[in-house]
């Protein structure tokens, strides 16, 4: 999606509960598609065409930051994702620690952050072991792990 996108984020949405999200050059709304007593709180709207949460035909808007650059480490604007990119949020960011509960906003905030290797088991990222061990010895190892 490019910079100051007239794309939407939804089409027919009625009453949900939107929390902690960045709408990132695309519009929190939608134009042409049922859209009714949704929640919008804690989220950041940025650089599209039409960045207000909308408040009309029963949907809310509260603690929403509007037109307000979360502040990516490197994240451009586009239709592809490529693994090189750094969607976390740089140091001073108005997302940090700012969203319900003192969360952050975006994909890594709220109770199930976005964990990038996709996973919610641990993955191995490394593991260190001395390449001989005396007989009687201890073999002492290191092993790195990430996951949720």
């Amino acid at each position: 999606v490019s910079s100051g996108s007239a794309q939407q984020a939804f089409f027919n949405v009625n009453n949900c509960n939107f929390k902690n999200n960045i709408f990132y050059a695309v519009q929190p709304t939608s134009a042409s598609g049922s859209f009714a007593n949704n929640t919008f709180e804690y989220n950041i709207s940025f650089n599209a065409a039409v960045n207000t949460f909308p408040t009309t035909n029963g949907n809310t808007s509260s603690n929403d930051l509007v037109n307000v650059d979360p502040q990516f480490v490197n994240l451009p604007f586009g239709n592809s994702y490529d693994f090189s990119y750094d969607p976390n949020l740089q140091v001073g960011s108005p997302g940090l620690g700012t969203g319900e509960g003192g969360t952050d906003r975006g994909v890594f905030g709220g109770g199930s952050p976005l964990d990038l290797t996709f996973t919610s088991l641990p993955t191995i990222q490394s593991i260190t072991i001395p390449p001989t061990v005396a007989q009687g010895d201890d073999l002492n190892t290191n092993i790195k792990c990430n996951g949720n």
